[in-house]
């Protein structure tokens, strides 16, 4: 049976369900659409904490190292 002897009614429906499909798929592509940009805040909010958690350790570390080398000074 070719798709001009199909039933009309299974046409139509066809129809109908290929017009729900194409609406969900515009909706999933706007809910992809808001998780990237959400994904893209995330990794430039992580970028700015890494970027502070090292400048942090960095002064943590020059502070350690300045105390130790007041320590070995008061020992000797």
């Amino acid at each position: 049976m070719s798709v001009n002897e199909a039933n009309p009614s299974e046409l139509e429906l066809s129809k109908q369900r290929i017009a729900e499909l194409e609406a969900e798929n515009v909706n999933l592509r706007r809910k992809l659409s808001v998780s990237d940009a959400e994904i893209a805040e995330l990794k430039r909010s992580n970028n700015e904490f890494l970027r502070a958690n090292k400048e942090y350790n960095e002064r943590r570390d020059a502070e350690n190292a300045k105390l130790r080398a007041t320590i070995e000074e008061l020992k000797s």
